[in-house]
């Protein structure tokens, strides 16, 4: 199975079985993963749709971490569109976020927080799989839970 089947499959389900318990920003988390999987397996309607509902979601703009992530979404989205001067505007708009933060952290003099967010933009199929992962075993301690209490 391809890594973006798996993640797919897996924040599908999330969404599926844990939907009326979730808040807000962990379903926009799960679509944060959806949208790129869809772009890693070509599939642009499918993204264009995860972008759309991750802009429903009460909050999805207030995170400078999911905004960095948004815009390197569009980038991916776009550049599988051919449309690189989208695509370009949507990766700066992610840098220039993102080195505002690090000059933010910089000049409150937290070197934690510089270090973070410089860490913290990796390529995109790193943060797929880091979610793919942490939405997995959200699940099955999800689904152990509920089999506790059935029994």
């Amino acid at each position: 199975m391809h890594q973006a089947d798996s993640a797919i499959l897996t924040a599908r389900l999330a969404l599926t079985l844990l939907n009326p318990s979730i808040e807000p920003a962990s379903k926009s988390g799960m679509y944060h993963v959806l949208a790129p999987a869809y772009i890693m397996k070509g599939e642009a309607d499918e993204a264009r749709k995860m972008i759309d509902t991750i802009q429903r979601i009460p909050g999805w703009n207030q995170s400078p971490d999911r905004l960095i992530s948004y815009y390197n979404i569009l980038y991916g989205y776009h550049r599988l569109l051919g449309q690189h001067d989208q695509a370009y505007e949507a990766i700066d708009k992610a840098n220039y976020l993102r080195d505002s933060m690090v000059h933010l952290a910089g000049s409150l003099g937290s070197q934690k927080e510089v270090i973070r967010y410089e860490i913290g933009q990796k390529a995109l199929a790193d943060s797929l799989r880091l979610s793919s992962s942490l939405l997995q075993a959200e699940l099955k301690a999800k689904t152990n839970q509920t089999w506790l209490l059935i029994a």
